[in-house]
């Protein structure tokens, strides 16, 4: 998959934008997303469903890089990143779910993001 989307960016059949993306999606931990965090993505624009994809794609990453990781205030094991105007809540998979996903539970504007704690 990977050499593939290499000789398709090589050879000018896709941008770079369209490689990072790919790329960051195909080498990403499985993530498991809530019926309400789909809703929450039926709602973006192509641009924005686009930048959502890389910020999950690229959520294993931050947590070892300098990103945008924090705690969700008063709700472990939770923590949102940012994407943009959106903030991705999430935590890392247990129980019976399956290990090493990340779950995402919520695709929020960041204003709304205090309100959806409190009821997580």
């Amino acid at each position: 998959m990977l050499a593939e989307l290499g000789r398709q960016r090589a050879w000018g059949q896709i941008s770079q934008h369209e490689y990072d993306l790919r790329r960051a999606v195909a080498v990403a931990p499985p993530t498991l997303v809530s019926r309400v965090a789909e809703q929450d993505l039926r709602r973006l624009s192509p641009d924005q469903l686009d930048s959502v994809r890389l910020a999950l794609a690229s959520i294993g990453a931050a947590h070892s890089a300098d990103c945008d990781v924090r705690p969700l205030e008063e709700r472990p094991p939770w923590r949102w990143i940012r994407s943009g105007p959106w903030r991705i809540v999430y935590r890392r998979s247990h129980g019976d779910e399956p290990a090493g996903c990340w779950v995402v539970a919520r695709v929020l504007d960041e204003r709304d993001l205090d309100t959806a704690a409190r009821t997580m």
